[in-house]
């Protein structure tokens, strides 16, 4: 079975426009989070699915400049763009990551592939309200699943977040939300990139922890937080918009 990554990508963020490819020690936040993602050992492919909007021009250049796979799909409808990213690069599993988490962890994601794969789910997804420090977050799911989704008549809330009406139909489909470390559960901590704050955090913990050749270890990261009560404050007024 063909797993890959698809990381969702735009420049045209409500609150933060192009925090896409915002500089991060001298390379875009993408790159960060793509880079990452290499160290998932189960995964076949990664792919950045972006939109046909001019806007997002400049993302698909940074993925040609740098070796990167990327597909163009649909603005609004995420959901269509998912779908016909999946069925380019042939997937059978799909592990759904958004561009504005440059923390996400490779052994979270690692070890929810194989939870899926051990069992018989149509989604894997620790997700926030379980407890996951945002920024964190990531779905598994199966193209079998995204299948179904995509022949239903969905709302346009449902067509924006990709597995959205999987979870307002959680009778249809087997979901499971495994358990967190505990050092992974949220504790005041927003490691994404949603308002400027946000990034001016993850600047200050980049250019603390970031060397070149290796990734930023995500248990540090909140360890110093939890440590560092003055600095994790720096973000701590945004308010995370809920679907």
């Amino acid at each position: 079975m063909k797993k890959i990554v698809i990381i969702q990508a735009r420049m045209g963020s409500a609150r933060l426009k192009g925090k896409v490819l915002f500089n991060l020690c001298n390379k875009p936040m993408l790159y960060h989070i793509y880079n990452r993602l290499h160290y998932v050992k189960n995964i076949d492919d990664i792919v950045v699915a972006t939109s046909i909007n001019p806007l997002d021009d400049a993302i698909f250049s940074f993925c040609s400049a740098n070796n990167i796979l990327c597909f163009r799909g649909d603005e609004n409808n995420v959901l269509e763009r998912f779908f016909q990213c999946a069925l380019k690069y042939n997937a059978d599993i799909i592990t759904r990551i958004t561009a504005d988490c440059p923390f996400i962890e490779p052994s979270i994601i690692e070890k929810n592939i194989d939870i899926f794969l051990k069992g018989k789910h149509d989604c894997v997804s620790p997700r926030s309200k379980d407890g996951l420090i945002r920024g964190l977050d990531n779905e598994i799911f199966s193209f079998k699943a995204l299948c179904d989704m995509h022949g239903k008549d969905l709302t346009d809330s449902e067509k924006e977040h990709v597995t959205l009406y999987m979870y307002n139909h959680e009778n249809e489909y087997k979901i499971l939300s495994p358990k967190i470390e505990e050092i992974y559960k949220s504790k005041n901590i927003r490691l994404c990139v949603d308002e400027k704050s946000d990034f001016q955090l993850t600047s200050v913990l980049y250019n603390k922890f970031y060397k070149e050749n290796s990734i930023i270890d995500t248990k540090s990261v909140i360890k110093f937080l939890l440590k560092h009560d003055e600095i994790n404050k720096i973000n701590i007024n945004v308010k995370q918009r809920e679907v």
